[in-house]
C-alpha cells in the first residue's frame, strides 16, 4: 500500500494587506483589503511548486464603507486549476465625506500645493 504524504501549506495570511481601494466621497481616500482569517490547503509532497495566487479587487468602492465588506479576492490555483477563492474585506469603516470634510480636504490640499512652490 502507498502511503500519501501531505502537507499543509499556508495561502492567505489574516490581517496581511492584500492592496488598497480607492473610496468615492468617503472622509477617508483609500480603505485596505485584508483576509479576516489565515486560509491553507492540503497538497500532495512536492506539489507546492504550482500553486499560485491571483488577487482581484475592485477599483473603487463608494462611501459608506463598512469594516468587513467584501471588497475583492484571493483565487489560488494549483496549475490551472481553481482550488480556492478566499474574499478579501475592508479592513475599516469608511464614512460618507460631508460637506465640511469637503471643504476641509480642499483646505490641506491646497496648503500642501502652496507650500512645494
Amino acid at each position: 500500500m502507498a502511503l500519501l504524504i501531505l502537507k499543509q501549506k499556508k495561502v492567505v495570511e489574516a490581517g496581511k494587506v492584500y492592496g488598497n481601494i480607492k473610496v468615492l466621497k468617503g472622509q477617508q481616500d483609500y480603505v485596505n483589503a485584508i483576509s479576516k482569517n489565515d486560509e491553507y490547503i492540503l497538497l500532495k509532497k512536492g506539489e507546492s511548486k504550482n500553486i499560485k495566487q491571483i488577487v482581484s479587487l475592485n477599483k473603487y468602492v463608494d462611501a459608506p464603507v463598512k469594516a468587513g465588506s467584501e471588497i475583492g479576492t484571493v483565487k489560488i490555483y494549483n496549475g490551472n486549476n481553481l482550488i480556492k477563492t478566499v474574499s478579501l474585506k475592508a479592513d475599516k469603516n469608511v464614512k460618507r465625506t460631508n460637506l465640511i470634510n469637503a471643504f476641509e480636504k480642499i483646505y490641506k490640499s491646497w496648503i500642501k500645493n502652496t507650500k512645494s512652490l
